[in-house]
């Protein structure tokens, strides 16, 4: 479905953001969080919900899947206008470029803290450990 390109458009504008309108790095992620989540509410109400209405409030089938995959493909063809064939650049990281040397390994230390980050909180939002997760369970 859209997820991935969703994704994609918090990217293009994180880079936006940060190159094209300077803006400094907690800024930017105010900026893009607020844009995702506005593109997400655009696909739940526009592009989800209506199929929702003569379901019961469940969206479910294969035109579910196909509108999904139409808002997919009007969010790339936006993202290629705005953007274009522009090369990829590396955005700048809170990290800096800064590398751990334990030897003959290099790790850097942007990847120690998303690894870091990943394990702090996959467990919130899976509910792995339910005791001190501030998130409400999944249901069974």
């Amino acid at each position: 479905m859209a997820q991935g390109d969703i994704v994609s458009v918090g990217v293009l504008l994180t880079w936006a953001t940060l190159y094209e309108a300077h803006l400094p790095q907690v800024v930017a992620l105010v900026v893009v969080a607020v844009g995702v989540v506005i593109v997400s509410m655009v696909q739940e109400r526009f592009v989800i919900r209506p199929f929702m209405k003569g379901s019961g409030g469940h969206a479910v089938g294969i035109s579910v899947f196909i509108a999904t995959l139409a808002f997919a493909l009007i969010l790339e063809a936006t993202n290629s206008k705005i953007y274009g064939n522009r090369p990829p650049t590396d955005l700048p990281s809170i990290a800096g470029d800064h590398v751990i040397r334990i030897g003959s390994l290099a790790l850097a230390l942007r990847m120690l803290l998303a690894i870091g980050a990943l394990i702090v909180l996959t467990p919130a939002f899976t509910g792995s450990t339910p005791a001190r997760s501030p998130w409400p369970a999944a249901p069974n």
